[in-house]
């Protein structure tokens, strides 16, 4: 006499699900591969266009590889610009403007969400609406209060815009 193993439904249930978790995180590592891939092809073909020379960035049909491999052109940024000061200019700019963005819109947003005063409503209601306008349609008008006030070829405007807030931070 044989005696078969019978498996439970509830087992066949808890096997499904497992497959179906296995092939969906499949499913989905495959996804994020393939976006990454996509997504870093024009990085690498910066890093290596940055090895080759002039003559074969314009060069039809497109040559991936360089045929000689340049280290003059690092040298030369180095060389021919003020990389260095270039470099620490922007990073001193990057960390002023983000900080007090940050902070400027922190403090707004713990002032909408804590604290209900009269037209507060309103005003939350406009920080939203704000988050439709997109940036490039009051560059033109920013740049000629800035032009009006004397202050384009200066760092005040990324001052001003970051202590101006944002409505994607403050939301």
């Amino acid at each position: 006499m044989t005696t078969m193993a019978k498996t439970s439904p509830k087992m066949d249930m808890q096997r499904r699900g497992q497959i179906q978790k296995i092939i969906s995180r499949s499913v989905g590592y495959f996804i994020l591969i393939t976006v990454t891939i996509l997504i870093s092809i024009p990085i690498v073909g910066l890093v290596l266009g940055s090895f080759k020379v002039d003559s074969e960035l314009i060069k039809y049909p497109i040559v991936i590889l360089p045929k000689e491999w340049q280290l003059s052109n690092y040298m030369n940024v180095w060389l021919m610009t003020p990389f260095f000061k270039v470099m620490v200019r922007t990073f001193l700019l990057a960390l002023a403007t983000s900080t007090i963005t940050s902070f400027i819109s922190s403090m707004v947003g713990f002032g909408f969400a804590r604290y209900t005063v009269p037209g507060s409503k309103q005003l939350f209601t406009i920080v939203i609406a704000l988050l439709i306008v997109p940036g490039i349609i009051t560059l033109i008008p920013q740049f000629l209060v800035y032009a009006r006030l004397r202050l384009t070829g200066t760092y005040w405007p990324w001052v001003f815009g970051a202590l101006a807030g944002s409505p994607y931070y403050i939301f």
